[in-house]
C-alpha cells in the first residue's frame, strides 16, 4: 500500500494479486490512471477497484557480448 499526493488531494493505493483498490483519503477529488484507464475519485465516489491485467510473456534477455554471467548456472 502507498499514498499519492496530487494538489491538495491524497489517495491510497492498495495493490494485491489480481486487483488494485484506489481510495480518496483527503481532498475533494483526484484523477489517476490505471493501465491507461482513467480513475476519478471524488467525495461521492471515494473508492474504485480495478483488475490487474496478465503480464505479457517476453523472452529472457540475451547476455551482452563479452559479459559473462556473474554466477554459475550449472
Amino acid at each position: 500500500m502507498f499514498r499519492v499526493l496530487q494538489g491538495g488531494a491524497r489517495a491510497e493505493v492498495d495493490v494485491r494479486p489480481g486487483a488494485v483498490t484506489y481510495r480518496l483519503v483527503a481532498g475533494d477529488a483526484v484523477r489517476l490512471t490505471h493501465h491507461g484507464e482513467p480513475v476519478h475519485l471524488t467525495a461521492d465516489e471515494p473508492v474504485a477497484e480495478r483488475g490487474v491485467p496478465d503480464l505479457a510473456e517476453h523472452p529472457a534477455p540475451a547476455q551482452p557480448p563479452g559479459r559473462p554471467p556473474g554466477f554459475d548456472a550449472t
